[in-house]
């Protein structure tokens, strides 16, 4: 068990939260070394940082066979394996707004349930694929989408999204938690040299990603069958 005193004025600045892991020490340090940096802060949904934090409403899943009636749909364990496979399709016709749960390259995705906060940065082989509603998807704005990557996934980033968690028995996070996350304003020449080595290792990953599909698909061809033929939907996650 850890212990920690706080302060009773930050039970204000924690809209009034209970939970003493809110107020631990990990997310505490993370805000102290936001102020001692001296850079400018926004919060995450600020309009200046991010066009869009959102995640789609839940919805019934129904499948078909193939891409011709469907888009590939990825569960949250299936995005975060940074390699999306075609193997299940949920119905173009049968699913109500479907383009709010279809992703795009350079999107910062984050999970909402379960093991929350973990958060992946989409290349270009995620443009088209529907994700789980279980996703907040972060739409970069004003500040380079690599730069916004690197900071919610790293170490003060991840204390600061997930300090937000409730749930008595699966974890859960909300869009305006993500929101409400501070950003550091480094300086617009480092933004940029830290957006393009994101985006430069999320190239290199396509590329990887090709390469394993292309070597499954000849070795599959040597035992006379295809990637297609062992396709199988899973439940959602």
């Amino acid at each position: 068990m850890k212990t920690l005193s706080v302060e009773s004025s930050l039970l204000w600045t924690g809209h009034l939260r209970l939970n003493a892991s809110y107020y631990e020490a990990t997310a505490g340090r993370a805000e102290e070394l936001l102020r001692a940096t001296g850079f400018p802060l926004a919060r995450l949904g600020d309009a200046g940082v991010t066009d869009r934090v959102f995640n789609p409403p839940r919805f019934k899943r129904i499948y078909v066979n193939d891409e011709a009636h469907g888009v590939p749909y990825l569960t949250g364990a299936e995005m975060l394996t940074g390699r999306p496979e075609k193997r299940s399709f949920i119905s173009r016709a049968l699913t109500p707004n479907l383009d709010e749960y279809v992703v795009h390259e350079s999107w910062v995705l984050i999970t909402d349930s379960g093991t929350i906060g973990r958060s992946l940065y989409a290349s270009r082989d995620f443009e088209g694929f529907a994700v789980t509603n279980n996703v907040i998807r972060v739409v970069a704005g004003g500040v380079p989408s690599g730069y916004l990557y690197a900071w919610v996934s790293s170490p003060p980033g991840q204390a600061l999204i997930t300090r937000d968690t409730y749930g008595s028995v699966i974890d859960h996070i909300e869009p305006h938690h993500v929101r409400n996350v501070p950003v550091p304003l480094v300086d617009r020449n480092v933004q940029r040299v830290v957006h393009d080595k994101v985006q430069r290792a999320a190239a290199l990953r396509a590329e990887s990603n090709r390469l394993f599909d292309e070597a499954e698909r000849e070795l599959l061809k040597a035992l006379g069958t295809t990637p297609e033929e062992w396709s199988g939907r899973e439940s959602d996650g």
